[in-house]
């Protein structure tokens, strides 16, 4: 059973999210009386009394003068009373910003914008927004993946960043300017899932950083080791496993992973969920199919790990009624850091690959994703790969990676 045009159900990778940041206020309110009644103006936005306002005086400081420093400027920090530092809530948010916690339990663009007080620019991902002066971005998908790709008001957010020139900070006073070595040094960071320089991909021009996936906490570095982004998540499982190509198989926490032909083949869904956890988004969606004889009527469904870098297509149900529940295929993509036994992945470049897989492989061009390299591998599976730079180099290395690889129709 093949699934019509498959890679094109693969979503964009929304790998901006490691370069990101927010700014003092971003113009929703600029005193407590533009604020209703138990609410005050906090770094530009309307909080309610005592909620995530940091570790100050929701009244201000009571010893200070109401009015800040008359021979001063009223806006400076010179003895005046100045809003307190957003707090990074590894896990839950940043100030008064929420990521959501599962497709049931979410928060929406609509929410953000509201709060923010500004519909947000356009940047390095089609799901990406960046929000006061280029300071705050926000990533999101899409809630009605049958509509059309536009982030809007009703898609959930599921990462929120603070990079560079943001007044936010952890409650241990780390924030973006940070040194990597006083991060390291602080006992909640000191042991990151895993420490990698990604490699570029799409937009996203790659670089160092530490993943705490079980704390939903990101942080990208610059060259120097100073913190550019801390950017927030629910907390996940953290994505590594043993890939067969050969088999379609992703090994997870004793868990085993098929890919196989969605008809008598391939793991139940439950498997990945126990594996992995619950998906960021789940969805079905049905379409034709040729199977050997007349076309037929799929339900098919898609998981989405977009933080974990995993999406999982098979078969829900044939002709609306006989349950198959049969993974089809799978998409691999940063934060994924799985290997297979010979130690390849993401960032293994194409000789590295190459080695391992052969030479048998045709080179198709993706509409959306550009070259792929589709190798077979003599076990009926195919396995699908997109390196940078088209792969022309054999040094090139691998940005996405699909396990059972289905030929469009």
């Amino acid at each position: 059973m093949r699934a019509k045009s498959l890679c094109f159900f693969i979503l964009s990778l929304g790998l901006a999210f490691l370069a990101l940041g927010c700014s003092s206020g971003s113009g929703a309110c600029k005193q407590d009386r533009d604020c209703g009644p138990g609410f005050r103006c906090v770094s530009g936005i309307c909080m309610e009394v005592g909620r995530d306002a940091g570790d100050g005086d929701a009244g201000g400081d009571p010893g200070g003068d109401p009015g800040g420093d008359p021979g001063g400027d009223p806006g400076g920090d010179l003895g005046g009373d100045e809003a307190p530092a957003w707090l990074i809530q590894p896990g839950v948010g940043i100030g008064p910003l929420r990521v959501s916690q599962s497709s049931s339990s979410f928060t929406t663009l609509g929410e953000i914008r509201s709060q923010l007080g500004e519909n947000g620019t356009p940047t390095a991902g089609d799901y990406t927004l960046s929000f006061a002066g280029d300071t705050l971005w926000v990533s999101g998908l899409e809630s009605s993946p049958s509509d059309a790709a536009v982030f809007d008001s009703s898609d959930h957010i599921i990462s929120i960043m603070a990079r560079t020139g943001c007044r936010a900070e952890t409650a241990e006073g780390l924030g973006p300017g940070s040194t990597r070595a006083a991060i390291r040094a602080t006992p909640a960071y000191a042991n990151p899932d895993r420490s990698a320089v990604l490699p570029p991909s799409g937009e996203f021009e790659g670089g160092a950083v530490d993943e705490f996936f079980g704390l939903g906490l990101f942080i990208g570095y610059d060259e120097h080791d100073a913190a550019t982004a801390f950017t927030v998540t629910r907390t996940y499982i953290a994505p590594d496993g043993v890939l067969s190509p050969s088999q379609g198989t992703l090994q997870v926490r004793g868990y085993t992973i098929v890919a196989g032909d969605g008809n008598e083949t391939g793991s139940a869904r439950m498997v990945h969920v126990n594996a992995l956890g619950q998906p960021d988004r789940h969805y079905t969606f049905d379409d034709v199919v040729m199977i050997d004889g007349p076309p037929v009527d799929i339900e098919f469904y898609v998981d989405t790990y977009r933080i974990q870098g995993l999406e999982l297509v098979g078969v829900d149900t044939v002709m609306g009624f006989i349950e198959r529940d049969k993974l089809l295929a799978v998409a691999i993509y940063p934060f994924f850091y799985g290997q297979t036994a010979s130690g390849n992945g993401l960032g293994s470049s194409r000789g590295e690959w190459q080695a391992e897989l052969g030479t048998s492989y045709e080179i198709k061009t993706d509409p959306e994703y550009g070259t792929m390299w589709v190798y077979s591998l003599g076990t009926g599976k195919k396995f699908g790969l997109t390196y940078t730079d088209e792969g022309v180099s054999f040094d090139d290395v691998a940005i996405m990676l699909v396990l059972n690889y289905q030929e469009a129709e």
